[in-house]
């Protein structure tokens, strides 16, 4: 009897991983639209998802045509093998464009976050270029290995030649791993230097180190190429299924891409473990010039229509106003005091409008002025605070 079991496994990874990718995807998609805060990088990484589905089609054509999984000698004497080099060939040219478009995409999004630090900007303009020209001289060279291009799967044309495959293929995923470590070295880099909590921090830098796993799949990726390539084939070649690395490796990339993106929506999904850390400094009632009492005259007020209180502390309009982001929407928020404030819609829902402003928190000082005239406070270290966690 065939034993069927690793192929089996192989076409559930190539279908799951695209699938798990894919609600990713999705989710970071509503999520941004419904904040207004889809751009260019939430576009690549669709455009990437796209890519994904159909490397996912010919990889599972792969695996079905060249028995991968099986043992060698179940598979029939007469098979034929070019439909499975053809599908071979097509995965080699989607394989490299998708992970470069991914790595652009959190480029593009970190670019977006990045605020004035015109070193950082600097650093991923140089990674931008250096990603895309690589995607490009690959891409290229991939489809002209092999001269013809039917020399791929037709290996018995006269005349016909490819380069020195194996190296080649080295070479290139060496590059691909330097770029990813590139990449994710920038976000460590602009959260070290934001001014947040330690252990927002830390959930910041956790959140990107969920990348170093595409690139461990990668350098897994590399040494089972390596083997391949320059150490005899073992007698029973079809049974192993490392061919669905790939597919692990650029899902798995979408997916950690997409992470950063997910954050706004699970805060509103579970706020007690994504809630920002501002919280601690409305919750802290009792503390500073402007925390007031239950029995305080400045706490005091009426509730409009929309169910908000206003306070003597606001200015006409019962507001006490930050300065808006740039592109933002307005809305308004009520802290525990009852004094209402006018924020953006991206307030406390979206890192990129405050990361601009060179710093995690954005401080402004609160002039109080009593009814008498005879006090005028403003202090800073009790001001009212705008914060999100990074990313």
């Amino acid at each position: 009897m065939v034993d069927t079991s690793l192929q089996d496994l192989a076409l559930s990874i190539v279908t799951l991983s695209p699938a798990l990718a894919l609600i990713a995807v999705c989710l970071r998609v509503w999520s941004r639209v419904s904040l207004g805060q889809f751009g260019l990088d939430d576009g690549l990484i669709v455009f990437s998802m796209i890519l994904s589905i159909c490397e996912t089609y010919v990889q599972w054509q792969y695996i079905v045509f060249n028995f991968v999984g099986l043992h060698i000698w179940d598979v029939p004497l007469d098979h034929d093998p070019i439909p499975g080099l053809k599908f071979n060939f097509a995965v080699q040219i989607l394989y490299n464009p998708i992970l470069s478009i991914v790595k652009t995409s959190i480029l593009i999004f970190l670019l977006r976050i990045t605020g004035q630090k015109i070193e950082i900007k600097r650093t991923i303009w140089a990674l931008l270029i250096i990603n895309n020209a690589l995607m490009v001289a690959i891409f290229i060279v991939v489809i002209f290995q092999c001269t013809p291009i039917s020399y791929n799967w037709l290996s018995n044309i006269p005349g016909g030649y490819c380069i020195e495959q194996g190296v080649f293929y080295v070479v290139t995923t060496v590059f691909t791993l330097v770029t990813d470590i590139l990449v994710l070295a920038v976000p460590f880099w602009i959260v070290i230097g934001l001014k947040m909590p330690r252990k927002t921090k830390f959930a910041a830098i956790a959140v990107f180190f969920l990348g170093f796993l595409v690139t461990i799949v990668g350098i897994v990726r590399l040494a089972m190429m390596i083997t391949v390539f320059f150490h005899p084939p073992p007698a029973d070649s079809t049974r192993s299924i490392g061919f669905v690395t790939s597919a692990i490796e650029i899902n798995l990339a979408i997916i950690t891409a997409s992470a950063p993106a997910l954050k706004p929506m699970m805060r509103q999904w579970f706020p007690k473990l994504f809630g920002s850390s501002s919280d601690g400094a409305y919750n802290n009632q009792s503390s500073g010039p402007y925390a007031f009492q239950g029995n305080s005259r400045y706490e005091r007020g009426t509730r409009n229509g929309a169910g908000f209180k206003s306070s003597p502390l606001s200015n006409g309009n019962g507001l006490i106003r930050l300065e808006d982001m740039p592109d933002a929407k307005d809305g308004v928020t009520e802290d525990p005091n009852g004094i209402q404030r006018e924020m953006s819609k991206g307030d406390g829902d979206s890192d990129e409008e405050i990361m601009k402003y060179e710093g995690i928190i954005k401080t402004t000082s609160v002039g109080v002025h009593y009814e008498d005239g005879k006090s005028d406070i403003s202090d800073s270290q009790h001001a009212r605070r705008t914060s999100v966690e990074s990313l």
